[in-house]
């Protein structure tokens, strides 16, 4: 029985390291972009624009300028994250995850910023 529980240990710890490290593994050979405090851009209401063809999921980083879509990044009005990019010149967004020090990554577009005033 004290094996048992030894070896149920031992299978958990591990799979807490494994899972603590999120996509921090699709990082390497990478090299950072822009990064810091992202904010998701809504669709302004005053008509500038038809919110219909809206892109889905637009983020910005602000102060640098930046906007793009993210495949399946979860930011609601603000998170923390960084653009990075390979060889391949693809570009992911990794973000920061709220609970815990996990990264997630996600396959972006990059987009002009829409002036929304």
């Amino acid at each position: 029985m004290k094996w048992m529980i030894a070896i149920y240990f031992l299978i958990v710890s591990v799979e807490a390291s494994a899972f603590g490290l999120g996509d921090m593994e699709s990082l390497v050979g990478k090299t950072v972009v822009a990064g810091g405090r992202t904010e998701s851009v809504e669709c302004p209401t005053n008509g500038k624009y038809n919110c219909a063809t809206w892109p889905f999921n637009l983020l910005k980083i602000p102060g640098k300028n930046v906007c793009f879509t993210a495949d399946s990044a979860r930011c609601g009005f603000s998170c923390k994250g960084f653009l990075a990019m390979g060889d391949d010149k693809q570009i992911f967004f990794f973000q920061t995850e709220t609970i815990g020090d996990d990264l997630s990554s996600s396959r972006v577009q990059i987009m002009r910023c829409p002036d929304v005033y």
